[in-house]
């Protein structure tokens, strides 16, 4: 978690109007407003119109501020390549304009999204223009302790990063900065990467009642998710539990992801539509007057081609999507499927062993006993009347993989049918359907289902929606 420089400027209350007839800077401020309530669906939707009209009117101000916030929104979301684009567009302009204070905003920004994505390099770049520049004299110290701390982090040196955040914290305590939340919950991070538990734990409790006195729910729900992970390697079980069901209750009404799609979809194609409309005055003012007939027809076969290009990728996506959804039904098939030889060719102990492979096989088909959070090797070899030597025994050498990653094949399979059943399913979040397949750790969920399917689950679900989408047509 890092912290996000906002330019928050005059947040007026603004009568209730239409966003197209609201100026740039009306819809700048309006996204402000959104944004420090942490409404983040509608200030991303406005912040899109507000980059808009000051193109059109020409406020290149409004115009780079409002993309600097679009770049907090995704960094929100943990979208941090597109953030990083974002931020250094922003940059960009206010180095072209010899505006020190975005520099330095989007400097500050820039830090800690790339030490976020490991690029070392590019952090400390930043850090040494923010140093450079100076524009903020009561800050500076601070980013520059609380930066050197994030970069000590990323290079895994971590007990000098603890120092450097140390130091931040006693300046921001000091000066009154209002930054120890951030802090607090890079130090718990740290603590926690060299398995310093109770040290970890200590700061998380700062950061939960930091953040829910400041109403700042995306780094409380943070905080609880890291401390579940904690008390489960301590087999603390209630703590777990308790620390899931306060991160599920936040998470769900803060990150309505449908609805953020929905407006990252708009303003992606509003990119596209600004990309085309500099490219034809570019060729305008270079190629003159006299063509303008010409330009017009290049764009439309331009516009025809990129729309045709979009529709192949679009069901180049959905054919990949079927094949993935394909492979998961003939491994249900195979799991299903009991391969019976001649009794004469099979000795006792063969009969012995194909008739456990066979309860092992009813058992894993058995979708209420495997999405128990609690089922194990134990249990199953109990349900099966056997002992957990055979039967790991049976499944390592009739199915190539251990317990552990067949019951998470199994599980993922039955996730993925859930995604498909969208009338009965398509309301549950991806958390819930994690847990309605005994997942109790989103960590664990999301590591299993790329590994096995090759994306993530929100992905997974937004091309099942596009292939019914499609068939539907």
């Amino acid at each position: 978690m890092f912290i996000i420089c906002i330019l928050y400027t005059n947040l007026p209350v603004i009568a209730s109007k239409t966003l197209e007839s609201l100026s740039a800077e009306d819809l700048k401020n309006k996204g402000n407003t959104y944004l420090k309530d942490n409404q983040y669906i509608k200030a991303l939707t406005v912040y899109t119109e507000a980059m808009k009209k000051a193109v059109r009117e020409k406020n290149s101000n409004i115009e780079s501020e409002s993309i600097n916030n679009i770049g907090t929104i995704y960094a929100v979301f943990k979208d941090y390549e597109t953030s990083v684009r974002y931020f250094e567009k922003a940059f960009k302009l206010a180095k072209e304009r010899h505006d020190n204070r975005l520099m330095t905003i989007s400097a500050i920004n820039l830090v800690s999204a790339c030490v976020s994505l490991c690029k070392i390099a590019d952090a400390e770049y930043y850090a040494n223009v923010i140093d450079s520049l100076s524009y903020f004299p009561m800050l500076t110290p601070f980013y520059h302790e609380y930066h050197s701390g994030q970069i000590a982090t990323a290079k895994k040196r971590y007990a000098e990063a603890i120092s450097f955040y140390r130091q931040a914290l006693r300046i921001s305590d000091r000066d009154k900065l209002n930054s120890s939340l951030k802090v607090c919950q890079d130090m718990a991070k740290v603590f926690k990467s060299y398995a310093e538990t109770d040290s970890a734990l200590k700061y998380y409790r700062r950061v939960i009642e930091m953040s829910l006195r400041q109403n700042l729910f995306e780094e409380t729900c943070d905080a609880y998710l890291d401390m579940a992970e904690l008390y489960r390697l301590n087999g603390n079980i209630d703590s777990v539990a308790k620390c899931q069901e306060s991160y599920i209750v936040l998470a769900d009404s803060l990150f309505n992801i449908r609805n953020f799609n929905t407006a990252k979809s708009e303003l992606i194609e509003y990119e596209n539509q600004y990309q085309e409309i500099r490219m034809m005055r570019q060729r305008f003012w270079t190629i003159g007057l006299g063509i303008i007939a010409g330009i017009v027809v290049i764009c439309l076969i331009i516009t025809h081609y990129y729309y045709g290009k979009l529709r192949v990728s679009r069901m180049i996506l959905v054919k990949t999507n079927e094949e993935l959804l394909r492979s998961i039904n003939q491994k249900a098939s195979q799991l299903s499927s009991s391969v019976i030889f001649p009794m004469e060719t099979k000795s006792p102990e063969e009969l012995r062993r194909q008739r456990l492979v066979n309860d092992i096989r009813n058992a894993l088909n058995d979708t209420k006993l495997i999405c128990d959070p609690n089922f194990s090797l134990q249990i199953l070899a109990s349900h099966i009347n056997s002992n957990t030597k055979y039967v790991s025994a049976a499944i390592n050498e009739e199915f190539n993989m251990n317990f552990k990653t067949l019951l998470n094949e199994r599980r993922i399979q039955e996730v993925c049918r859930m995604m498909m059943d969208n009338d009965k399913y398509g309301n549950y979040t991806i958390s819930a359907i994690a847990q309605e397949a005994g997942y109790n750790s989103m960590n664990s969920f999301i590591t299993a289902f790329k590994r096995l399917m090759g994306m993530t689950p929100s992905k997974y679900r937004e091309l099942s929606l596009q292939s019914n989408e499609i068939k539907s047509e």
